[in-house]
């Protein structure tokens, strides 16, 4: 039976090394046309919210079936069906960052709290019920994170823009018994608020 369904609700790329700018937490460097730091925020402690911008956005269940197109018709439904449980796309993403941690949460998942030094950490799933590794990593204008299962990995990587006003999620799933990653962008938006 195909383990993918434990295989995440989120996560973030291969550890890269940390970026820093002096002493103190790591910080992102914005690396677009503005000039603006687009990771400040990730430099101050807070709550920062993101709303989905579905037309900006892949459409998750066309990656689906283009990773799942190559499996055999027994095992297609099954992948199909856990991968879209396992991805529906978040209307809303939070990062909760504070000195020591960044806290990212995906609209109906548990909360991912991982230190900011890039070291792992135990994350139970709330959609598998199962217990996985996660951590951060920073590079440049992005934020990476990655969950590892027994059987595959997920790697979310967080690419802010516009001073960070806009985040692009770039999702890469791979499992031992997937043809092929699954992967995807979704866009948001910063809400006014945060």
């Amino acid at each position: 039976m195909l383990r993918v369904a434990g295989i995440l609700s989120l996560s973030g790329l291969l550890a890269a090394p940390l970026h820093t700018q002096g002493p103190g937490p790591p910080r992102l460097v914005a690396s677009d046309s503005t000039g603006i730091d687009a990771g400040q925020f990730l430099g101050d402690s807070g709550t920062y919210i993101y709303a989905l911008m579905p037309d900006e956005s892949d459409d998750v269940k066309a990656a689906i079936d283009h990773t799942v197109a190559h499996m055999s018709f027994i095992v297609r439904p099954i992948a199909r069906h856990r991968l879209a449980r396992t991805n529906h796309p978040p209307l809303h993403i939070t990062f909760g960052v504070r000195h020591d941690t960044v806290v990212v949460t995906l609209e109906h998942t548990n909360p991912i709290q991982t230190p900011r030094d890039g070291h792992a950490v135990p994350w139970a799933s709330g959609v598998s019920s199962e217990t996985y590794s996660a951590s951060i990593t920073f590079a440049g204008d992005t934020l990476r994170q990655l969950i590892l299962a027994s059987d595959g990995q997920r790697i979310d990587a967080f690419v802010f823009h516009e001073g960070g006003d806009r985040v692009d999620m770039h999702v890469t799933l791979s499992a031992d018994r997937l043809p092929t990653p699954l992967v995807y962008t979704l866009t948001f938006r910063r809400t006014p608020a945060s």
